[in-house]
């Protein structure tokens, strides 16, 4: 399941939450400006008079085929699940690549809340504001000053060397490897931190990036088990052509 998960380098990877403002270069890539996609969309600066930034017609069409009112949260949750299937990913990875992607809509409303539960927790993680990363999967070890050299990873022991008294533990091939916008999260953040002494705070918060991707892996897992089911079922937004596959919408 590993090994199926994380060919990360062939798989479309830039997705992320924010709750503040973010750059256009948000994930810092040679490969043009990110798309920015909020929520809300507020009238004035006031943060009155606010509406949802999405179409009327698919949260009424969600709400209809399931037969209850549907807040924009949680289409916005499943949708972030979706796009955080491998599955899914490598299966419309060419739309993705020109930003056109589709998410289908499962018809099964047990379904549809347990997606949008997972893609709830990954925002969470994603912000940081999960629960459960107030204890670390990864701890720093060893004495010395806490500056950051050329980082080494010894995949045998789960170790990340900062320099050659100090290491974190507790870090497996599959975190350690983990891309978010087609850079490897951990090596990314020493990297700009190079010959830099890390700070208490630094250390807490690499500790809870670390334990961040663990559980998203968990959770993407999760997500794929329950994908197929999503593709058996669909609510349709237009009348679809004749024979035509999920792949053509």
């Amino acid at each position: 399941m590993r090994q199926y998960l994380y060919d990360l380098a062939k798989i479309y990877n830039h997705v992320f939450v924010v709750d503040e403002l973010s750059d256009r270069r948000l994930f810092i890539s040679n490969r043009g400006a990110g798309s920015v996609f909020p929520l809300y969309l507020y009238e004035n600066v006031n943060l009155h008079n606010r509406k949802a930034n999405m179409k009327t017609s698919v949260i009424q069409k969600v709400g209809e085929s399931f037969g209850r009112e549907i807040q924009p949260e949680e289409i916005f949750f499943y949708v972030y699940a979706a796009l955080h299937s491998v599955i899914y990913r490598r299966k419309f990875g060419e739309y993705l690549k020109i930003e056109f992607p589709r998410i289908p809509f499962t018809n099964d409303y047990g379904l549809f809340d347990k997606f949008m539960k997972l893609g709830r927790e990954l925002a969470d993680l994603h912000l940081l504001k999960y629960e459960a990363l107030k204890i670390p999967s990864a701890k720093l070890r060893g004495v010395g000053d806490y500056t950051v050299d050329d980082p080494i990873y010894d995949e045998k022991e789960g170790k990340l060397h900062i320099n050659k008294k100090q290491y974190f533990e507790g870090i497996t091939k599959d975190v350690w490897e983990y891309q978010i916008g087609g850079y490897q999260v951990l090596s990314k953040w020493l990297k700009y931190r190079k010959k830099r002494k890390l700070s208490l705070a630094d250390i807490k918060h690499y500790c809870k990036v670390v334990t961040a991707l663990k559980k998203t892996i968990e959770i993407q897992e999760e997500i794929d088990e329950l994908y197929p089911g999503v593709e058996k079922d669909i609510i349709e937004f237009k009348e679809p052509k004749e024979n035509a596959s999920l792949d053509e919408y």
